[in-house]
């Protein structure tokens, strides 16, 4: 499914359904009053249940290595994860996020969350806020879009996988990807998301 950014163009196709024309949004700061982007372009959103606040963040990332959250995670063989409609794919232990490799990035969906969305219309194409990629260059994005990637096997806390450049590692306090090449990445959680 091609990705939907908010202002996309569309056309009609033969069965009259929209034909979309445009490529992924790239890394934002959500429209919250409260929302603030960290230096390096990096966007922080974290809410409580009764209120939303956003905090400053500088990245995780840095070319040429990865976070440190990859630190002591154990690394898996992708052969053993194949996804639903890609060739690597996971889920979180909750089940709450879906990832697949696809041949020009990776897209993670979150189902449920309680951090407040950037103010995007998505046109129908998915919730705001639920679908993040890295692309075949090594950004980060966030992005519209209907269901992409039903996942596959989970990937158990302290694991990690990695197709090409971009690894992924589950974690109790969330799902994070980042490509190594670029340092660009994202963190995923039900309470907060990270861009960097």
């Amino acid at each position: 499914m091609t990705p939907m950014t908010p202002s996309a163009t569309t056309s009609s196709g033969q069965d009259g359904t929209a034909v979309l024309t445009e490529s992924p949004v790239r890394p934002q700061t959500p429209t919250d009053s409260g929302a603030t982007s960290g230096s390096g372009g990096s966007v922080v959103v974290t809410t409580a249940p009764t209120a939303s606040t956003a905090t400053a963040g500088t990245g995780t990332g840095a070319p040429g290595g990865l976070s440190d959250v990859f630190v002591g995670a154990t690394a898996v063989d992708p052969a053993k994860f194949p996804g639903v409609v890609s060739d690597v794919g996971f889920r979180s232990p909750s089940g709450n996020i879906n990832c697949g490799y696809l041949p020009d990035g990776l897209t993670c969906q979150i189902s449920e969350f309680t951090y407040r969305p950037p103010d995007l219309d998505c046109h129908g194409m998915g919730a705001p806020g639920a679908t993040f990629g890295i692309d075949r260059m090594g950004d980060s994005f966030l992005f519209c879009a209907g269901d992409v990637e039903g996942g596959g096997p989970v990937l158990a806390y302290g694991k990690q996988i990695a197709v090409g450049t971009v690894h992924c590692v589950s974690r109790e306090d969330g799902v994070t990807c980042q490509d190594v090449s670029s340092g660009h990445g994202f963190k995923l959680s039900r309470a907060a998301y990270q861009l960097y």
